[in-house]
């Protein structure tokens, strides 16, 4: 998401009940790997879900990497995307419920 959009998001999601303090906006991709990863570097979250396969190449080792796979039509999360990742699952809730139910 671009920079500019970030203050709607962040009141979109406050308005919906979610207690956000921040929304970072990182931008659209590079060839250098994911605009994502400098935001979870600083985070440090323990897990990290997108349904954009490219956006996992540079994440750190550390951050559990799940998508959430789209329709097979036009997706870019093909076989060489698919070994980014620690995990995938149907949709957000399929990775919530697998998340809390793993040893």
């Amino acid at each position: 998401m671009e920079e500019r959009f970030a203050a709607m998001r962040r009141r979109n999601l406050e308005r919906l009940g979610f207690p956000i303090e921040r929304v970072i906006a990182t931008g659209h991709g590079t060839d250098q790997g994911s605009p994502k990863a400098a935001a979870l570097r600083s985070l440090r979250p323990v897990a990290f879900v997108d349904d954009y396969g490219p956006y996992f190449a540079g994440v750190e080792a550390g951050i559990h990497k799940a998508l959430v796979m789209r329709g097979p039509h036009g997706s870019p999360n093909t076989a060489d995307v698919l070994r980014l990742v620690d995990s995938n699952h149907p949709d957000l809730l399929g990775f919530a419920q697998w998340w809390v139910g793993r040893p």
